[in-house]
Order: structure tokens, then sequence, then C-alpha cells
């Protein structure tokens, strides 16, 4: 699947090796299994066994449909589905559905709210640091075991300490 679905999408052998930063695998396998399971899912593919998927008769009616119309059938059809789980299980929840919106993967958008998480953890951090007077910020280090290094001096003449963990 991965040599036609490459043909067909007029990728670069650079394109189809691209892993994601974590190492969890490459991006254009992913989106694959990815869309796979939103077809399944949505009822316009099955899966006969393991690694063979077979379109129904709902997905023939789809054959000549623009992508934009099967991609806005398969996101009611998982918002349907969700529901249903919902309904079935007595959850009565009204935060939205965590569906993608863009061109996205579930793994591109963990990953994507990991970083922002990390640079919002990051950036408290660095406030609350600065917020300190130099006695609790010498308690900090001391109890953090930060290592204040040698100060060094900026390009503007600003002192600059280098803090390691």
């Amino acid at each position: 699947m991965q040599k036609p679905g490459a043909r067909e999408f007029e990728l670069s052998d650079e394109e189809v090796a691209q892993e994601y930063d974590s190492g969890n695998g490459t991006v254009f396998l992913d989106r694959i299994s990815w869309a796979l399971s939103y077809l399944t899912n949505s009822g316009l593919a099955e899966r006969p066994r393991r690694g063979v998927y077979k379109n129904t008769d709902k997905a023939q009616r789809f054959l000549n449909k623009s992508s934009e119309e099967i991609q806005q059938f398969v996101k009611d059809q998982m918002a349907l589905r969700a529901a249903e789980q919902k309904a079935e299980q007595g959850v009565e929840d009204d935060r939205p559905e965590l569906l993608p919106t863009s061109n996205q993967t579930p793994q591109e958008l963990l990953n994507a709210a990991h970083e922002s998480i990390r640079q919002s953890t990051y950036d408290q951090i660095i406030d609350t640091v600065l917020s300190k007077t130099p006695l609790e910020f010498e308690g900090l280090a001391a109890r953090s075991n930060l290592t204040l290094n040698k100060p060094k001096c900026g390009k503007d003449s600003t002192v600059v300490f280098v803090l390691t963990l």
C-alpha cells in the first residue's frame, strides 16, 4: 500500500520516509493508518482480516464524490458514532469532541498538544524563577540541585548566569 499510495500522491522518497520528531514512526504510514481507521469506523471500508481492507457497498456510492464530500461524510459519521457511544454509556458531557478539524492526524495533534504544554510549563517555570528575590533564588537553586555557573557578559553588557540541572 505504501508504494502505490506514494505514487498516487506523487510523493518523493524523502516525503515517504519522513519521521516524526519524536521518532515514533513515519508520517506517511501513520496517516495511512488513521485514514483506514476513519474509513472503517465510518462504514466506507471493512477489514475482513488483518492487513486487508475492502470497500463497502456504501463506499461505492462515493467513488464519484469529491474528497471534501468524503471527508465531511467521515467527520459526520465519526461525530455520530461518538454521540452513540456516549448515549450507550449514559455519559452527558458538554465538552466538544476532539475530532481533527485540520489535515493533522491524531498523533500530530497529540504531539502539538504536548509541545504546547511543555512550552507553557517552561514559561511558568521561567516566570516563577524570575519573580524570586536573590535570596529566594539561591534557596531554589540549592533545593533543586541547580548549579549556577560563572557569569558571562552578554553582547549588550548584561550579565548572564547559566543554570545547569
